[in-house]
């Protein structure tokens, strides 16, 4: 039982050491929040409601008071640039009736939304679990070890 003990907390630690890989490099996200992401910090034009997460960001960022969600027929960009092609900051309002909303979030909104994911919980608690176990295969070795 000791080294079952001590074989399954590496196998966590391990486990733990390749989900928390795999949510730095960007495994576990939602391609389509990504997809939406790029395309409104790239696009200058009004994004529709095909666009992949449409929904998904609606959801994260509801309309003003007053305007329903089945109203809304895109999303519009209003950027702020420095000097050549950096984006220094964004606004993302809706289309509604051909007419722009007050803006729902800015870029740093955005992109905390895009990039969010529970991975790195996911990989905390695999950690955590492979070193109680371990240290509880340790103390029952050294409890429990014969005595001479």
């Amino acid at each position: 039982m000791k080294t079952a003990l001590g074989i399954v907390a590496i196998i966590l630690l391990i486990a733990a050491a390749v989900v928390h890989f795999g949510y730095l490099k960007g495994w576990f996200q939602d391609r389509d929040k990504m997809a939406l992401f790029k395309m409104l910090r790239v696009v200058s034009e009004e994004v529709d409601r095909e666009a992949p997460a449409f929904d998904k960001f609606l959801d994260a960022f509801p309309p003003p008071h007053g305007i329903t969600s089945a109203s809304v027929s895109g999303i519009d960009t209003s950027a702020r640039m420095a000097q050549g092609t950096q984006l220094l900051n964004a606004t993302f309002a809706y289309v509604v009736d051909g007419k722009l909303t007050q803006s729902v979030c800015e870029l740093a909104e955005l992109r905390s939304w895009a990039t969010k994911d529970n991975t790195g919980w996911w990989s905390f608690g695999l950690m955590i679990a492979g070193i109680v176990l371990s240290v509880f295969s340790f103390l029952l070795k050294l409890f429990r070890s014969p005595s001479n």
